[in-house]
């Protein structure tokens, strides 16, 4: 991904968001996991999307800054300084992400277990 620039990375997480979610209701119908858990990976749901829309803007180097300026035709151009801010929020939904849906996955299986013991 180094090598195919900002762009094609923000392309690829945006993928694997839609192909992970939208699998989601496929594995509910088809009966391959069980309701508790696929609920513990959806309420994490919301923070997909806010992911989503901000790898859209092409992520920290695709922002609008006060710095940027008007091409030839008159459009404001992208500011492509690198911002650290934007890119440690951007790191931290991704890990946030992750260890919320494995930590909702995991009470959905122990709530699972519980359940069919009692």
């Amino acid at each position: 991904m180094v090598r195919w620039g900002g762009p094609a990375a923000a392309a690829l997480g945006r993928a694997v968001l839609v192909a992970v979610y939208g699998a989601l209701p496929l594995f509910a119908v088809a009966g391959f996991v069980p309701a508790p858990v696929l609920w513990g990976a959806a309420w994490t749901l919301p923070v997909a999307v806010w992911q989503f829309l901000s790898l859209g803007q092409g992520g920290p180097r695709g922002q609008r800054g006060p710095d940027s300026q008007d091409d030839q035709n008159g459009k404001q151009s992208m500011d492509t300084r690198n911002n650290p801010e934007q890119w440690a929020s951007l790191a931290f939904r991704g890990v946030a992400l992750l260890v919320a849906t494995a930590a909702g996955e995991l009470a959905g299986l122990v709530w699972l277990i519980t359940a069919r013991a009692a």
